[in-house]
């Protein structure tokens, strides 16, 4: 990637006769008029929709090009900074971050999207303090501002203070509700930050608003790979190729995946007793295991510790069929449990960040139509309690 790569992003000299002075975009063609019924407001609307479809070079443009319409664009030049980070570019979003802070010195916005730069950038300390400046500045007013608030836990989770962060993140939560796109602007800052389980958790509630969304899914997918469920990984990842076949980077993390993917873990004891890994309370089970315990250190720690112990507890049980039905009955009731409390789910947790629904769609309506409930839309391959009750006869 060559430094001219974003030459185009000048859009003029400080000498009052910039493109910005003429209301156009420096990038435009040679002759392009000014009144192409196309305006600073139109730009921004359409880098947005860009920026959240995971097209940051096409959102880079038409941010800048609002500035070139007019110079005084807030949220275009933060878009700027933010584009260029996601593109990996992050001198160059250090360059128009420092032009924007000089553009627009007052602005408390511009001011918080530097101390975010920074924080991105592992100049923690510097962050902290510039944004600590504009909490300072802002007063109460900041506390209801979820864009300035956002780039605040992420200064503040950089500086290791991870209380605090959980806080910050929780009191966003509860301002976003349930809107989609700032819902996956945070789950993009909590995966940046080095915190898949909890990216995973509202990535989980931006798609309960917008499952049709390809790159919500792809940020799925590499929440879900972050964390080694490379399964669940696997399935987001197809939903996101189903939305939209030409989707290269679902392509490019398919072929990782392919490559790097752990087997999928066993459920030793409910496959031995059920004789199936298919059945559907092993369905279950295995995705109570992968979409809660898999997402705190405690349960992967306890997984680890079952993966080494149920293989000799598998071979001292198979000299007792007798406890195989009174093992039958108690992992139903688990798995019916368990499948309860993923329909529950959805609230905030207390560590701040929200979960969210684990599963999406009807079961029902997966068993009527003959879809197999592993891999029905969003539902992430667990079983519910409705796919239980159909099989409850199998038990006895």
């Amino acid at each position: 990637m060559t430094a001219d790569r974003f030459k185009w992003l000048e859009f003029g000299d400080d000498d009052g006769s910039s493109d910005a002075a003429r209301h156009v975009p420096a990038w435009a063609p040679a002759g392009r008029a000014a009144d192409t019924g196309k305006d600073d407001r139109w730009h921004v609307e359409q880098a947005r929709r860009e920026f959240l479809d995971g097209e940051y070079e096409p959102a880079l443009r038409d941010f800048s090009a609002a500035i070139g319409y007019r110079a005084d664009v807030e949220e275009a030049w933060v878009g700027q900074v933010r584009c260029l980070v996601a593109l990996g570019q992050m001198e160059q979003a250090a360059t128009w971050g420092n032009k924007g802070l000089a553009k627009l010195p007052s602005s408390l916005l511009m001011a918080s999207a530097a101390a975010w730069l920074m924080a991105r950038a592992g100049q923690a300390a510097q962050a902290l303090q510039l944004s600590d400046q504009v909490m300072a500045q802002g007063g109460d007013g900041v506390a209801e501002r979820p864009e300035i608030l956002v780039d605040r836990a992420v200064c503040v989770l950089a500086a290791g203070n991870r209380e605090t962060a959980a806080a910050t993140f929780e009191r966003v939560l509860k301002l976003v509700a349930n809107d989609a796109d700032w819902l996956q602007r945070i789950g993009i800052e909590l995966l940046a930050s080095n915190e898949p389980a909890q990216a995973l958790k509202v990535f989980n509630r931006a798609l309960e608003q917008r499952p049709d969304r390809p790159h919500l899914w792809v940020l799925t997918a590499r929440a879900a790979l972050a964390l080694n469920l490379g399964s669940r990984a696997q399935e987001a990842l197809a939903q996101a190729i189903k939305l939209n076949p030409d989707n290269a980077e679902a392509e490019a993390l398919k072929r990782k995946l392919g490559q790097t993917a752990r087997p999928v873990r066993p459920c030793w004891i409910a496959t031995m007793v059920f004789e199936s890994p298919e059945h559907p309370v092993v369905s279950a089970l295995r995705g109570w295991r992968d979409e809660v315990w898999m997402c705190y250190s405690v349960g992967r720690a306890a997984a680890d510790l079952y993966d080494a112990t149920a293989p000799w507890v598998c071979r001292v049980l198979a000299r007792f069929r007798g406890v195989h039905a009174p093992l039958r009955w108690l992992l139903f009731r688990i798995a019916c449990w368990s499948g309860r409390r993923i329909e529950a789910r959805g609230e905030p947790t207390s560590s701040g960040v929200g979960s969210g629904r684990a599963r999406r769609g009807d079961p029902r309506r997966a068993l009527s139509s003959g879809e197999s409930p592993s891999t029905g839309v969003g539902t992430l391959g667990c079983a519910y309690p409705a796919l239980m009750r159909r099989n409850q006869k199998e038990l006895s």
